[in-house]
């Protein structure tokens, strides 16, 4: 059969997809294909590329993906919104060779076939990608993602604009998830819902972002702390919000002993400034008590409980001015359980993830029996890695308000 479509005679220019042998010796499923290592195919001509899980007994007869009963559901609600699956998209699965009965493919085969999908996204540099199912979200982000993904359930429906491809990222159900809870009208609704939304991202411009890192001003002297937050009093929108965050010695500070280590504060989309906590004897510190204690300072935090409860208990008096929580918020906008973190937050709304890398170790418990109220290894943390880390906790915790209140 001649294929028309990536890698074929169809697109001359794409380099073909260099893949190492080795994956493919220790995976195996090669052996019991009629269509092994099938080449992504389609001719891409709006720039969406799905991702599916596997080829299927008439995917792997016929050397196409997408043409058996689940591909016939996708086929019909990307053409019902004027899309056609073979000359508007690109096609691809999670692994390239049908498993054995069409079981769902293992960890294993995904992550040994996870560079052939990422050529395949490298070179077509699609506008869209959308993920069909769980081994296509673990394909795309399994190895990226630091925590534990979860289903596609926790996922579908967003949209990443995910700075690692360029290109806007849609998570969905599987069509033959939809075939087999066809007594459930409502997950079919949801299924074409998130396929319509990957249709009308297509020309949506992807967003410009600067690296946050030269976003995040690091303080060293007292005196320069007094001169910022005096900035920020003369500057400060008050129909905007202002963002603050502490980076402590642990989750919870009833026991004697801790201490918030350091504060970033953000009040624009361009700039936030991280600082040691002073003394509470300095002029710096009284500033920050100001601010604090300034009820005219609309303020914005993510679980704002946790700022709060720590201002009290170490700094001796309340906030005042709370206006925004980002997390209840985003409770609100989806109440979905697991995905009101704001690490998970700024991936879904700004594409950025592994910022807490370098830091994220130091945060955690040194002993798990002490629970919440034991301390962890922030004293040994590289001090401008931790103010960095700290400073966009609250540039992204400021940009991710502005954006709720805006949709909210």
């Amino acid at each position: 059969m001649s294929k028309k479509g990536f890698f074929t005679s169809s697109t001359p220019a794409l380099k073909p997809v260099k893949i190492s042998g080795d994956n493919c010796f220790l995976c195996g499923l090669y052996k019991g294909c009629n269509s092994p290592k099938m080449l992504a195919t389609g001719d891409g001509s709006k720039g969406i590329l799905v991702i599916a899980e596997a080829p299927g007994k008439t995917e792997d007869e016929q050397g196409v993906q997408l043409v058996g009963e689940a591909g016939q559901l996708l086929r019909a609600k990307l053409s019902k919104y004027g899309v056609d699956l073979d000359k508007d998209c690109i096609k691809t699965n999670s692994i390239q060779c049908r498993p054995p009965k069409n079981r769902t493919p293992t960890d294993k085969e995904i992550e040994y076939c996870r560079p052939r999908v990422w050529d395949v996204i490298k070179e077509t540099k699609p506008k869209v990608i959308l993920l069909l199912g769980g081994p296509a979200l673990e394909s795309f982000l399994g190895h990226r993602w630091k925590d534990p993904l979860g289903g596609i359930t926790s996922w579908r429906g967003f949209t990443i604009p995910d700075r690692d491809t360029g290109a806007w990222v849609i998570p969905t159900f599987h069509p033959s998830y939809v075939n087999r809870t066809s007594k459930q009208p409502v997950v079919e609704l949801i299924f074409e819902q998130d396929i319509k939304k990957a249709i009308d991202t297509v020309d949506v411009p992807f967003p410009v972002y600067e690296d946050e890192t030269k976003q995040v001003q690091i303080i060293n002297r007292e005196e320069e702390i007094t001169q910022e937050i005096s900035n920020m009093f003369q500057r400060y929108d008050k129909t905007q919000l202002v963002a603050f965050d502490y980076e402590t010695t642990g989750l919870k500070p009833q026991i004697e002993g801790h201490r918030i280590v350091c504060m970033s504060i953000c009040y624009r989309d361009d700039v936030a400034f991280s600082f040691m906590l002073p003394d509470k004897e300095t002029q710096a510190f009284r500033y920050i008590k100001r601010f604090l204690q300034d009820k005219s300072i609309k303020k914005t935090g993510h679980n704002i409980k946790f700022e709060d409860t720590w201002t009290q208990v170490i700094l001796g008096f309340p906030v005042k001015g709370w206006e925004w929580c980002s997390m209840q918020a985003a409770h609100i906008q989806d109440n979905r359980p697991g995905i009101v973190g704001l690490k998970l937050q700024t991936y879904l709304n700004f594409g950025v993830m592994g910022y807490d890398d370098i830091i994220g170790p130091y945060l955690k418990g040194r002993n798990k029996k002490d629970g919440a109220n034991g301390f962890n290894n922030i004293d040994k943390a590289p001090k401008d890695e931790l103010l960095l880390y700290c400073g966009k906790d609250s540039l992204f915790q400021w940009r991710l308000a502005m954006k709720q209140r805006e949709l909210i």
